[in-house]
């Protein structure tokens, strides 16, 4: 379970399309405005699947809750106020 996945489900009117993170172990479903959103096709369906998980590879990284880009930031700060010093 620990590895990231796509995959669409059928349902009445369609497909249903979902992701799995890796610290996840359950299926996100693709939702719009709280509903799930219903695909006519099941290859439309798994393109917004993937559309989706590649939108959450590539946002802020995020640690208990917190941004690691203001870590990052902080952290590098530190660093260069220890090279000044010496």
């Amino acid at each position: 379970m620990n590895h990231f996945a796509i995959g669409t489900q059928p349902v009445r009117n369609g497909y249903l399309a979902w992701f799995r993170r890796v610290h996840k172990a359950t299926n996100e479903i693709i939702k719009s405005h709280g509903k799930p959103v219903i695909y006519p096709t099941e290859e439309k369906a798994r393109a917004a699947a993937a559309d989706a998980l590649l939108v959450y590879l590539n946002s802020e990284m995020v640690r208990d809750g917190e941004v690691i880009g203001a870590a990052r930031k902080e952290a590098g700060s530190v660093f260069r106020q220890r090279k000044e010093k010496a």
